[in-house]
């Protein structure tokens, strides 16, 4: 349905933040520039993609403590972002 289309497009504009540094502004203006939703789907999108950009440095701290003896910077080496396809 919409909030599962709407999910995976949270999903795609998060991974495009974390790798561009683009603000959540940007990347939802992109995103639906090239891609189209259910307006459902596209307003439960965004307001994922804009709480995750405005809470950003909370949502990193609560992380970082719940993840023992991993610091963020070492789950980002671990995890193949920068070459989906080795997953």
């Amino acid at each position: 349905g919409a909030r599962r289309s709407g999910r995976e497009a949270a999903l795609q504009m998060l991974f495009q933040m974390e790798g561009s540094g683009a603000s959540a502004e940007q990347v939802t203006a992109l995103f639906w520039r090239n891609f189209e939703a259910e307006p459902e789907g596209r307003e439960y999108a965004d307001a994922i993609v804009r709480g995750v950009g405005e809470h950003l440095a909370t949502l990193d701290q609560h992380i970082t403590q719940a993840s023992a003896h991993w610091r963020l910077e070492r789950m980002a080496q671990a995890l193949p972002f920068g070459e989906p396809w080795k997953a």
